[in-house]
């Protein structure tokens, strides 16, 4: 009993193979062609991810020098968090749904990197400045402190004024540049 079971099973699975073998190259062919599709699906996120792919501290270190370099660059953040926030959750190709709130979950978690690297980077650019700042002022301090006793302690610091002096030109640029990014700083973070 139980060999002629399996024995009509078989042969029917082998009619239905035979009888319906001229269909076995569509469908195969609608697969392919499905999975093209599926796979095209791919390309919707593939810019989106790269940042996953480069070390953005280095990167954001080399490119941004100038307050209209971050701020330009905060703003198109911004204006890039909005497209992916319209990004689509799923595609649906044919009768296949393919979620997208992994790959979303991922494009958030870079904006987020990358907006951090910025600030850290406008914090540390900040901070560059004002240290230079303090130490072209700590030194005009320490030189112009001291009272001359003689002539020649006169002389000395009568030139180390006029240096400092010529100086300055090239401080205030710097202080005028660091205000701006702590403005910059203070509006973004």
């Amino acid at each position: 009993r139980c060999g002629s079971p399996s024995s009509a099973a078989t042969t029917l699975f082998s009619a239905m193979v035979d009888h319906n073998a001229n269909s076995f190259r569509a469908v195969y062919q609608k697969a392919e062609s499905l999975f093209r599709r599926l796979v095209a699906v791919l390309s919707v996120f593939r810019d989106w991810v790269v940042l996953g792919q480069i070390n953005l501290e280095s990167l954001v270190e080399e490119q941004l020098d100038s307050v209209h370099d971050w701020e330009r660059n905060f703003r198109e953040l911004k204006a890039k968090g909005r497209e992916a926030e319209r990004l689509p959750s799923s595609i649906k190709v044919d009768c296949v749904s393919v979620s997208a709130i992994p790959v979303k979950a991922t494009i958030d978690d870079h904006i987020q990197r990358l907006y951090d690297s910025l600030l850290s980077s406008l914090r540390q650019s900040i901070a560059m400045n004002v240290q230079s700042i303090d130490g072209f002022l700590s030194g005009a301090v320490d030189e112009l402190s001291s009272r001359p006793q003689s002539v020649e302690e006169i002389g000395k610091a009568n030139q180390m004024h006029s240096e400092l002096s010529a100086r300055r030109p090239e401080i205030k640029p710097l202080f005028e540049r660091a205000e701006l990014k702590n403005k910059l700083l203070r509006s973004v973070a």
